[in-house]
């Protein structure tokens, strides 16, 4: 820069008002700069949606209830209606029922950590009970499975 301009780069001798690029580097209190902290604002609202996005796109899995021949239908209703939020009495009946005609039956479709931790759950419970990938991945977390798949059906009543 020529001695007496503004140089906007190194911040020379000027006269009068900054340049515009030179406002977006002045300090507001604690040192850092505003352009640094939109940076970092940005960077976590990126990781943010990246997390979301990765949820999205992550597989479903299947918590299976099996039969154990041990609990009542009263106790296995509680206990399902507890841990498995989105189940009704009446659903949390119908998986009992169906458990104990046909062996199991897929009481919710979630991701991998809530599956995990309703299966946990449901066996500090006493309950048998398993997890695996769901078929039904376009389902999104607490969705049951569907009719006919031995599933606890959807989340309306069908009286």
């Amino acid at each position: 820069c020529a001695p007496g301009v503004a140089c906007a780069a190194w911040g020379g001798p000027s006269e009068g008002p900054r340049p515009v690029s030179m406002a977006l580097f002045q300090t507001k209190g604690g040192g850092k700069t505003s352009r640094t902290k939109t940076k970092v604002k940005s960077r976590k609202k990126e990781k943010q949606r990246e997390t979301v996005e990765e949820e999205e796109k992550e597989r479903f899995w299947s918590v299976i209830l099996h039969n154990d021949e041990i609990h009542t239908f009263e106790y296995v209703n509680k206990t399902l209606c507890k841990v498995v939020q989105h189940l009704t009495r009446k659903r949390a009946h119908e998986v009992s029922l169906i458990v104990h005609k046909y062996g199991k039956c897929t009481v919710s479709n979630n991701t991998k950590k809530r599956a995990q931790e309703m299966s946990l759950q449901l066996m500090n419970a006493g309950l048998t009970v398993s997890i695996m990938p769901s078929d039904r991945n376009e389902g999104g977390p607490g969705d049951p499975g569907g009719k006919g798949s031995g599933a606890a059906g959807g989340g309306e009543d069908d009286d």
